[in-house]
């Protein structure tokens, strides 16, 4: 059975050693997969066990974390975690013990990372002393913002060396994506009512994806005042913004 545990997640290093009496005979390992393969800070992660040199069906197998023991058993090839803060480091053991005495070992490092997505239509215009937040409308210009959280090992990697890819609806956006490049500024089209979908996916500058978003923009109906384009929320201005953000798997 799965057991729980704090911890914090996202897969950074994959490795794997074998015992020196099996070494020369057999390539054994382990590998420890997760799902999501991004985890985010404060939510369940799943670490499967798999090799394609020892049945697991049929072995014991020991998680650890940070070499703290958290499960044994023949077959376990499975554990659910939850992660903590972004920034925090761990490391997840698999040890496969076989009958035959074959032992191998996977390890995955962890670190918990983030990215929030934020956006404004700067372009579109409020009433005076209005507490709300202008909200897009068909032709409007809005600006997206990704806020990383990235973290090697307990320093926090600034957006400016990071790699950011966009898309919108599933259409890649090349020309705004590439190193630090954070900010999606783009004309959206479509009448009040319609939804675009705008994904980012964050990778560290070897290309190892970290984290990802998505947040979904509604447009409103225009409202006109003295010739001009009016469209805002009804809600305070120091309340969160009228988006819905989700959590969806990287392009």
């Amino acid at each position: 059975m799965p057991i729980k545990a704090l911890a914090c997640g996202l897969a950074a290093v994959t490795f794997w050693t074998i015992s020196p009496a099996v070494a020369t005979a057999q390539a054994e390992a382990v590998s420890i997969i997760l799902r999501p393969p991004t985890p985010e800070p404060f939510t369940e992660v799943t670490a499967e066990a798999r090799s394609f040199a020892i049945d697991l069906n049929q072995t014991e197998i020991v998680w650890t974390l940070n070499g703290e023991f958290l499960l044994r058993g023949v077959a376990e090839k499975t554990i659910t975690l939850r992660t903590g803060k972004a920034g925090t480091p761990f490391a997840l053991m698999a040890t496969a013990q076989g009958a035959d005495g074959v032992r191998a070992t996977g390890e995955k490092t962890f670190f918990v990372s983030s990215v929030d997505l934020l956006w404004e239509a700067p372009g579109v215009i409020v009433p005076a002393l209005f507490p709300g937040k202008a909200l897009a409308a068909a032709g409007s210009i809005v600006r997206v913002a990704a806020l990383p959280e990235i973290f090697s090992g307990n320093q926090k990697i600034p957006a400016r060396n990071l790699l950011f890819f966009w898309s919108i609806d599933g259409e890649r956006f090349g020309a705004y994506s590439g190193k630090g490049k954070n900010i999606l500024p783009v004309k959206m089209s479509g009448g009040a009512g319609a939804t675009h979908r705008v994904q980012v996916s964050v990778s560290l500058p070897d290309n190892t994806p970290v984290a990802e978003r998505s947040t979904t923009i509604r447009f409103q109906a225009k409202r006109f005042f003295a010739g001009r384009t009016l469209t805002f929320a009804q809600r305070p201005i120091f309340s969160p913004p009228p988006q819905k953000t989700l959590s969806s798997p990287g392009r």
